[in-house]
């Protein structure tokens, strides 16, 4: 009975320590392709920014 018990434990503990390399290796790769979303969105986030300056230009020189 004791060596059952020790497999179920040894079970559980290697379960365990697979579920974690595991969440650990999903994780690593969400943060990688939220950075990836991150920069494309800062850099979408400027590229509008300078739209809307080259709008604010050209709608003064139309207002003078």
């Amino acid at each position: 009975m004791e060596n059952v018990s020790d497999v179920l434990g040894k079970g559980f503990e290697d379960f365990s320590e697979g579920v974690s390399r595991s969440l650990d290796k999903t994780l690593g790769k969400l943060d990688v392709e939220m950075a990836k979303a991150s920069n494309l969105l800062a850099g979408s986030v400027e590229q509008l920014g300078e739209s809307v300056s080259e709008l604010d230009d050209v709608l003064s020189r139309v207002r003078t």
